[in-house]
């Protein structure tokens, strides 16, 4: 049984895109078919030699710009009034927890969509011969080698919302990456750039159908439902607030088996902020099953390390789980004597194999993937 989650919350995001820019990329940020801002980066380098002097040039730039010729309101957070480079005023640089809103300082575009955003600037010259060296390096920008947040303010039909662009830029300009956005669907109203992180607290086994785990934010979130859940192997039968940062979820589970429950990007409402997703997997069992024997500890496992293929050899029928060293299931095999477990797509490392049923606790050992 799947639940699919209610859409609520002002905050739209995008998703993680991390999207190249070479050399203009164009967003369209709330997918209405209007394009909103541009993204510009161009690097260039030469060389040559003349009467015995060596000469080195490099300049690059990386830009935003409004992609509409009529909306100012299309604009973004820049350092300052008066701050300006060779191609325009410096975008400002945002850390997380930063507020975007009409309150800001200092916002490009307001008398023109003609200027340029300044994400980082670099300007190299080197000139060397015999007798003398000459260097000249210049470089400035809130991106110079650094991954940031652009307060942006943009026009849906006549209304304003606000928002942010996440961007990387290398120190020499390539590569310029867009990680991802988000907007504030309410016009006029602010957003906080960053993300607040759910975790769900739980123990890998559950012996019962009926189990409550704990589920966290690093920040308040509120509006938080059964419906707001995606489960695979059950339902959410409750949701109990302890704080507005710590909630305790009831799972109905469908039956013996893995049980996966997802919370979404946005399902829980953040105050100005994207709710980041998060995802819990763990088993039930010692449910009653057709495993009625017990588990011969030690049981077979070979070879240790392994490169390709694990095999297990059990003296009666039990269930097979591959774990890695935190606990996290990778692989489950169900009611078998014998398996032969692919495990070649597995990273080198230390992994354990635990052997269970209905009977008995839970075996577990180690092995190494080369």
């Amino acid at each position: 049984m799947v639940l699919s989650p209610a859409v609520k919350g002002q905050i739209e995001y995008s998703g993680l895109k991390n999207i190249d820019v070479f050399p203009n990329e164009i967003l369209d940020l709330d997918k209405n078919s209007v394009n909103d801002f541009v993204f510009h980066s161009m690097l260039m380098s030469t060389s040559y030699d003349s009467m015995g002097t060596h000469v080195y040039l490099l300049y690059g730039f990386a830009l935003m710009y409004n992609f509409q010729s009529t909306l100012y309101q299309n604009s973004w957070m820049i350092r300052s009034a008066t701050q300006s480079g060779p191609l325009g005023g410096y975008v400002h640089g945002l850390a997380e927890n930063a507020m975007v809103d009409a309150s800001a300082p200092y916002w490009t575009n307001t008398s023109s969509v003609d200027e340029y955003g300044v994400l980082n600037f670099i300007q190299k010259i080197s000139v060397t011969n015999t007798t003398t060296s000459y260097y000249y390096n210049f470089q400035q920008g809130d991106f110079n080698g650094n991954e940031a947040y652009v307060g942006i303010r943009f026009q849906i039909g006549s209304e304003v919302h606000y928002g942010w662009i996440r961007a990387l830029v290398s120190e020499l300009i390539l590569p310029v990456t867009i990680i991802d956005w988000a907007y504030n669907t309410v016009p006029d109203e602010g957003i906080t750039t960053g993300f607040i992180m759910p975790e769900f607290n739980y123990e890998t086994f559950y012996t019962s159908e009926e189990v409550t785990i704990g589920l966290t934010f690093d920040a308040p979130v509120s509006g938080i439902e059964p419906s707001d859940f995606m489960v695979d192997g059950g339902s959410i039968s409750n949701v109990s607030v302890i704080s507005s940062q710590e909630y305790d979820v009831t799972i109905q589970a469908a039956g013996e088996g893995i049980v996966t429950v997802e919370l979404p990007v946005n399902s829980a409402v953040g105050t100005g902020k994207v709710v980041g997703s998060t995802t819990a997997q763990f088993i039930i069992h010692n449910l009653p099953t057709s495993i009625e024997s017990e588990i011969t500890d030690p049981f077979r496992m070979y070879p240790n390390p392994v490169q390709d293929v694990l095999n297990i050899v059990l003296e009666n029928r039990a269930n097979v789980d591959i774990l890695n060293v935190s606990g996290e299931l990778l692989m489950s095999r169900k009611d078998v004597m014998e398996a032969a477990i692919d495990v070649s797509q597995l990273s080198p490392g230390i992994y354990m194999i635990r052997i269970w049923n209905n009977n008995t606790s839970p075996v577990t050992q180690k092995f190494i993937k080369e």
